[in-house]
């Protein structure tokens, strides 16, 4: 939903940014950085006043340590998304284009993140596509800052496939407890390359102009 609500932001300028690149006000990476960092407050503020509201009213895992690193996880998917929308902006030469190629890329990472298909389960000449995506990090991460600190579940009846801590559901996941560094830093990384992308892709354009 991010990446949508921002795919707009250079497509609608790039006339303008042309015109007054080419005459000479501002260089590239300064209008770049400019539009990113300006609006940078706004998405990490958003995210955070969620998680804020909604987070012990639904019943997450009430340890402030599992609130501080939902809230960092939250933080960066909506940072991506929103450098996805950058990315697809900035490669796009109209609105239409950057909207048809929005799905076809961001559905199959989706599809690999263990949302829809467990993690285990993908196969191994797809296993590519589960690692560049970076909800499978998201989703990773976020189940392990809820169910790592969980040594006992309490089952009301007698199921034998009722779980009985948390670990045994980050087992059921295919999810490691000891991969949130690995995934926080792999969404940094995501979001960088996606910045990136769209930098080069702005100076393209003004390249062949």
């Amino acid at each position: 939903q991010t990446t949508f609500g921002v795919i707009d932001v250079f497509c609608l300028e790039l006339p303008i940014f042309l015109r007054e690149h080419f005459n000479g006000m501002y260089r590239t990476d300064v209008y770049f950085l400019a539009k990113v960092l300006a609006e940078l407050p706004l998405y990490i503020f958003l995210p955070i006043l969620a998680i804020s509201i909604n987070y012990f009213m639904i019943g997450f895992n009430p340890q402030v340590e599992s609130f501080l690193k939902v809230m960092a996880v939250l933080v960066l998917i909506n940072n991506f998304g929103v450098s996805m929308g950058y990315m697809l902006s900035c490669m796009s030469s109209s609105m239409s284009i950057a909207l048809a190629l929005g799905p076809a890329i961001l559905m199959p990472s989706m599809l690999f993140s263990g949302m829809l298909l467990n993690a285990g389960s993908v196969p191994g000449y797809l296993i590519w596509l589960k690692y560049s995506s970076i909800f499978y990090y998201g989703n990773e991460a976020l189940a392990v800052a809820q169910w790592k600190s969980i040594d006992t579940i309490t089952c009301n009846r007698n199921n034998a496939t009722c779980p009985r801590s948390g670990a045994v559901v980050l087992q059921a996941l295919d999810y490691d407890p000891d991969h949130f560094a690995r995934n926080i830093i792999a969404m940094a990384g995501c979001i960088l390359i996606a910045l990136s992308i769209a930098f080069l892709s702005l100076l393209a354009k003004t390249r062949r102009k």
